[in-house]
């Protein structure tokens, strides 16, 4: 068992972040526990079923205090988010993990949304998030849930608890917006880095880790908890405990919701579910995961095996100058000349780059252009509805024939804003009416 020193409570300071510790962090190693701490472990959980979720939390504290460290302490604000941000996301991911192990569908199109584990809501930009009453019993209804957790330890302090309906009002208010998972507090307390990269980054860490102590999924999120409670009264004295229970749940409450594969423990997992586009419209399938998992800001998408997974790429230039700018670019692109399906795309003459650079400000800038035959492609009502949401009608295209169909040169664009990514869809028609060239953007804030 990890037990807490004085030094642990003098590193946990309230000071504003000197430089992000995300980078240092994807390399950092988390201690595995030996056989013997298992056997041990193991041997009392007979009597305490929740001795790993107690002895894990601990353990996961020194850790994150010891990675997060700097010349100038922790960061508690950063602290108190990073275990808010993982204990929301541990309460979707125990459900998934439960639920696919007894080979059940996690979501359904049933109108009343009754008793299901999760359903689908796409917020204004684009992106799919999971809602479902039955996230909310971890994360604020049972008797370990994370607020429960939470609130126990700041009333030990003698503190008031938080009004907590007015954070989920908020969150379902925000899904989609530039507002969803910004902490509602003051400047001077905000998060070193945005809530969801610890979820991208420090979740797959210390999945494997989480695991070890908690075979049992629905432990998960009771870890985060306990290990919650404990930095909230390492903090006494530091910040306000009203304070602190804000940024915990601020956090934990939009973590829950974010459409992310929780089990995937390397970044490259996120290239698996791809495969060549066959049609048309399963290339606008592609496309729209680049723009929702913000691929074009990973200087690993741009690779030869993802771009013909992708776009089937045939044979892509790649490129990389001095100041490690990346760009791609290529001739043709397609699938395979003989699979006919429906809503074909004449590649014959497709063309194709993309790359990732950094702006003049210091942001990262990814984009892909894909321009695309005269051909079948899909139309312009398929592309809008393939992207849900309300486009912006632009000027037709200029110097094009004369429109031939329906829509034909017409030129439409789409942004997906949010606090961290500025998200841009550009899309023109051939003078037919289908598809013709298509461009997505991603530039950091």
């Amino acid at each position: 068992m990890i037990k807490k020193t004085p030094q642990d409570i003098e590193e946990v300071k309230s000071t504003n972040p000197s430089s992000l510790w995300i980078e240092p962090l994807k390399y950092a190693e988390t201690r595995r526990w030996s056989e013997p701490l298992k056997h041990a472990i193991d041997k009392r959980r007979k009597e305490d079923p929740l001795v790993g979720a107690k002895i894990g939390s601990k353990d996961i504290l020194k850790w994150l205090l010891s990675v997060m460290k700097t010349e100038r302490g922790v960061h508690i604000e950063t602290l108190l988010c990073v275990l808010g941000s993982l204990a929301g996301f541990a309460c979707q991911a125990s459900m998934r993990a439960e639920i696919n192990a007894k080979g059940q569908s996690l979501f359904t199109e049933r109108p009343d949304r009754k008793g299901v584990p999760f359903f689908f809501v796409e917020g204004a930009n684009g992106k799919e998030y999971n809602c479902g009453d039955l996230l909310n019993k971890p994360l604020a209804e049972s008797k370990y849930s994370v607020w429960s957790l939470a609130a126990g330890a700041v009333q030990s302090l003698g503190s008031e608890l938080i009004d907590l309906n007015d954070i989920f009002s908020h969150v379902a208010k925000s899904i989609g917006s530039p507002s969803f998972g910004i902490p509602r507090i003051p400047e001077n307390h905000s998060p070193a880095e945005p809530l969801i990269n610890y979820v991208k980054y420090v979740w797959p860490k210390l999945l494997p880790f989480i695991i070890e102590y908690c075979p049992q999924p629905a432990e998960w999120p009771i870890l985060y908890g306990l290990a919650i409670q404990e930095a909230l009264k390492m903090s006494k004295g530091t910040i306000d405990p009203r304070l602190a229970l804000s940024l915990v749940m601020e956090s934990a409450i939009p973590m829950s919701k974010v459409n992310i594969n929780p089990f995937s423990t390397s970044p490259q997992d996120i290239y698996v579910p791809i495969s060549p586009p066959k049609n048309g419209l399963h290339l606008l399938a592609n496309l729209k995961y680049i723009l929702q998992h913000d691929l074009l800001l990973r200087d690993d998408f741009f690779s030869a095996e993802n771009l013909k997974k992708f776009i089937g790429a045939d044979n892509p230039t790649i490129q990389k100058n001095s100041e490690n700018d990346i760009w791609a670019r290529g001739l043709h692109f397609g699938y395979r000349a003989d699979i006919v399906p429906t809503n074909q795309i004449d590649f014959s003459s497709s063309k194709f780059a993309a790359g990732l650079r950094i702006t003049d400000k210091g942001k990262m800038q990814g984009v892909i252009n894909v321009i695309c035959a005269r051909g079948r492609g899909p139309k312009l009502k398929e592309v809008e509805a393939f992207f849900h949401k309300e486009w912006k009608k632009e000027r037709p295209v200029s110097n094009a024939p004369p429109p031939t169909e329906g829509n034909g040169n017409s030129h439409i664009l789409k942004q997906f804003d949010d606090a961290s990514i500025l998200r841009t869809v550009d899309v023109n028609f051939s003078d037919t009416g289908t598809l013709w060239g298509i461009v997505i953007e991603l530039e950091d804030r």
